[in-house]
């Protein structure tokens, strides 16, 4: 009886070690969603700012096609990224629409503006891009809050500089722009 008992209690001890690894394995497949949900995310505002500079700097407008396919692409790949991160954690699921909401507004603040910008004037557009890249120029800055620059670090979509992003000189309503 007593062996009974020993063995009974250290398969009921096997059972619950096997459904620890189990759900560790789980959270761990979930994580790893999570990252390349985020990853997927990343490389289409790196799509979006690198295409955007070509077209910029080149005014050739093979560039914007891959503009146009990222920025596409983006609201349906930030939504998944959203669902992933908001499954198991809510703050997670936050932080994910934090980074989606940055996202969309360096579109709709900085790129569609630039680009359109290209289009009806290449040379202003070269202006804004290489005063915004460049930390020494003297153009008004418009300060960002704490929370906006951790979002903006965790979206990759960072200026590169301290003071925030750069606003263009007579480009009221353009937004912010950051290189």
């Amino acid at each position: 009886m007593l062996l009974s008992t020993v063995i009974a209690t250290a398969f009921g001890l096997l059972a619950l070690a096997i459904e620890d690894l189990l759900s560790s394995e789980s959270r761990a497949n979930h994580a790893l969603e999570v990252l390349v949900a985020a990853n997927r995310l990343e490389r289409l505002i790196f799509e979006i700012q690198s295409s955007e500079r070509a077209y910029i700097f080149t005014g050739d407008r093979v560039f914007l096609q891959p503009w146009y396919r990222a920025r596409s692409q983006f609201p349906g790949q930030a939504g998944q990224l959203e669902r992933l991160a908001s499954r198991n954690d809510a703050r997670q699921g936050w932080r994910a629409s934090q980074i989606t909401a940055a996202g969309n507004a360096y579109i709709r603040n900085r790129s569609v503006p630039l680009v359109a910008l290209a289009g009806r004037d290449p040379g202003a557009a070269r202006t804004v891009a290489v005063a915004a890249s460049d930390p020494n120029q003297r153009v008004k800055r418009q300060p960002l809050s704490t929370i906006g620059q951790t979002i903006l670090k965790l979206s990759g979509l960072a200026c590169g500089h301290d003071n925030g992003p750069v606003v263009a000189p007579g480009s009221a309503g353009a937004g912010p722009f950051c290189w």
